[in-house]
């Protein structure tokens, strides 16, 4: 196992939890305290939960009975699954999430895309040195002051705002695939993918502001997009927007859709483990979409 489903890229979440493997699906949640109580819950790793069978997902989880109040996670869109077979493991929350852009590699042709995207990225792999990096962990440094700058300038907060400890072990993670810029031999921003399979997913980018002017996002994704068609995967996951109803004028949402050739649905899900317990925490909760309710006071 890669990527996101392997052990190594659940244990970079244990400042949240503790891991819990779910062994015939093969995959991992993470177990989490529920206020200053006896009570726990679980939820999937971010930003995707996916396993090796979804057939055998419900039995496990039906397996953890009463010892956790709930689970909820995000389905990998690209999971082997029905929407059919997610509502009948989770019948108390399934609903679509979020359009992820997904880039069919193998129909994938630069020539089909916005001429923006194809002049950004000509102009980025003119200026700049970009190619995979043989040895991501001497970049450590770098990404980690990189992805800081990124923390700031977008004021990313909570799961997403990962700590030195937790790239450390996500660096560690096998499936991990890197990109870098380079202007003048210095590097100026980087790509992180995870392989699995026949799929790759963008996991998360960071530059230095040298970078961001000289358009090195585009530069890496069309070299990386152009590397994983020769080499034969099949899908690149680009991650999701800001949810069904986008903001059209966001240009993180407006960079995705430049590139993706296709969209596929990850579905948010929730199951509630102990229904006693649930009632208990969530009795004076507001009535919304929030899943699970009781997290609005922790």
């Amino acid at each position: 196992m890669k990527g996101y489903l392997h052990r190594t890229y659940a244990e970079s979440f244990k400042e949240f939890g503790t891991l819990v493997e779910l062994k015939n699906a093969g995959a991992y949640i993470i177990k989490r305290k529920i206020g200053q109580g006896n009570w726990y819950d679980a939820m999937g790793c971010y930003p995707l939960f996916t396993c090796m069978s979804w057939e055998k997902l419900g039995d496990d989880l039906n397996a953890l009975n009463r010892s956790l109040v709930s689970f909820a996670m995000v389905a990998d869109p690209l999971g082997d699954y029905s929407p059919k077979q997610l509502q009948k493991i989770f019948p108390d929350v399934c609903f679509a999430f979020k359009k992820h852009y997904i880039v069919d590699l193998q129909a994938f042709r630069e020539k089909n895309l916005p001429q923006n995207h194809k002049r950004n990225s000509r102009k980025a792999l003119n200026a700049l040195t970009i190619h995979r990096l043989k040895e991501p962990e001497h970049h450590f440094g770098d990404w980690v002051k990189m992805y800081k700058n990124l923390v700031q300038r977008h004021r990313i907060r909570g799961i997403a705002d990962f700590t030195e400890q937790a790239f450390h072990t996500q660096f560690s993670v096998p499936g991990l695939i890197a990109y870098g810029a380079f202007d003048k031999g210095a590097l100026v921003g980087m790509a992180l993918f995870y392989e699995m399979g026949e799929r790759v997913y963008y996991h998360l980018a960071a530059y230095r502001d040298q970078g961001y002017r000289k358009s090195a996002s585009f530069g890496i994704l069309l070299k990386a997009i152009l590397d994983f068609r020769q080499q034969g995967y099949k899908w690149l996951n680009l991650g999701g927007g800001a949810g069904l109803q986008e903001q059209p004028n966001d240009g993180l949402i407006r960079f995705k859709r430049g590139w993706a050739n296709t969209m596929k649905t990850a579905w948010f899900c929730g199951k509630i483990l102990d229904r006693e317990a649930y009632a208990t925490l969530t009795h004076d909760s507001r009535k919304n979409n929030f899943f699970p309710a009781y997290r609005q006071h922790f």
